[in-house]
């Protein structure tokens, strides 16, 4: 059985948790126990206790990106677990519209010090059919038009570092994303090429569609011949939220801290 609980999101589906602007995931596959992105304050460890569950004790930490709202979190972990991410994941960026600094908590020595570290661009499996996506193919027209951090020098960061998970079930591929900075069509595709798997069952995370323009229009075009069901969190607007649930009534769902999904 699959068990994905989140830990934290923008929004709240559990009364008795609170919630704030990040994204953090608990996988359970099998044996296999995954923290997917930590948020950005201890948030995620105050739910977690509150459900009866333990990030500490997840064999693996992936980050899906080096935003300081998927990995502020790394903060109060008591170290010595493994760590997954994309190389770039400590790239330094400032937010342009806030103007300040929203990358890593931690420097990168920091964090190789209090966690057993892997980088890679490359896809890695993690057993119990889940996949680190690592480098994502990016081939729509439509998406990675708008990046909301520059670097020191001022230039667009484009996210290179932006990755999500699969999981392989019997119902099919299941596609997981923190942001979408790669473009969450891209992310599936890239998922169905590696896995050679065309049907998926389910996307979730945040798709990073912040209005309902075209772009979004496009999104919602694909998902509703590409996917069965989509699951909406952190950086998706609710403006985007109700069109997916207009356009595809019975196969949306909007994500809270507190919401649990199993397979």
């Amino acid at each position: 059985m699959l068990r994905i609980t989140v830990l934290n999101d923008n929004r709240n589906a559990n009364p008795i948790l609170g919630c704030e602007h990040g994204l953090s995931l608990f996988l359970e596959s099998g044996e296999k126990k995954i923290l997917f992105d930590t948020g950005n304050t201890d948030l995620f460890l105050k739910n977690a206790e509150k459900l009866g569950i333990r990030p500490e004790e997840a064999e693996m930490i992936v980050l899906s990106h080096g935003d300081y709202d998927h990995t502020g979190g790394l903060r109060y972990l008591p170290g010595g677990q493994k760590l997954l991410a994309h190389p770039a994941c400590t790239s330094y960026r400032i937010s342009r519209t806030r103007g300040t600094f929203a990358g890593m908590p931690m420097e990168a020595q920091e964090i190789q010090k209090k966690y057993r570290t892997a980088f890679s661009r490359e896809p890695v499996a993690l057993g119990g059919k889940v996949t680190f996506l690592g480098e994502i193919e990016r081939k729509t027209d439509f998406e990675g038009k708008n990046f909301p951090m520059i670097d020191r020098e001022g230039k667009i960061y484009p996210c290179p570092d932006d990755s999500g998970l699969m999981i392989e079930t019997p119902q099919g591929l299941i596609v997981i994303s923190g942001c979408a900075h790669s473009g969450i069509c891209n992310t599936v595709e890239y998922a169905k090429k590696l896995s050679g798997t065309k049907k998926v069952c389910a996307v979730l995370g945040g798709f990073h569609l912040l209005t309902m323009d075209a772009a979004a229009q496009k999104t919602i075009d694909y998902m509703r011949e590409n996917v069965e069901k989509v699951y909406l969190a952190h950086c998706t607007a609710d403006e985007v939220c109700e069109a997916f649930r207009e356009q595809m009534p019975d196969r949306t769902e909007v994500l809270g801290a507190g919401t649990v999904l199993e397979w």
